[in-house]
């Protein structure tokens, strides 16, 4: 999530000295069409995601093995910033509260429904 793909991240990233955090996101393929409905591709930044890795999931692994992922790509993503004071459970609180940033954004007609 950086600011120009997920607007409204932005004072969050800043104030930890990031310019963008690694975000798991899902999405539904049906029928060979994307449908994502926290992200859609008429808002602004959605044109700006970068993907680094996409799978097929279960339904049912929505959960517990989707932030098992994510956390090892943070893991890997923390090692490249070779930022000392910055720690796995650091860089998960900066993304829950980013996500908690963009929940208090007051709705707007740009919005779908909001949820990398």
């Amino acid at each position: 999530m950086t600011e120009a793909n997920t607007p409204g991240v932005g004072r969050v990233l800043d104030g930890v000295g990031l310019a963008a955090i690694l975000e798991a996101h899902c999405w539904l393929r049906y029928r060979g069409v994307d449908i994502d409905l926290t992200m859609p591709p008429d808002r602004p930044g959605a044109a700006a995601r970068t993907l680094l890795h996409e799978e097929t999931i279960a339904p049912d692994q929505i959960g517990a093995y989707k932030a098992q992922l994510h956390e090892r790509f943070l893991v890997r993503w923390l090692a490249r910033q070779k930022r000392g004071d910055l720690d796995l459970a650091d860089a998960w609180r900066t993304r829950e509260a980013c996500i908690a940033a963009l929940s208090a954004r007051p709705a707007t007609s740009e919005l779908a429904v909001n949820g990398p």
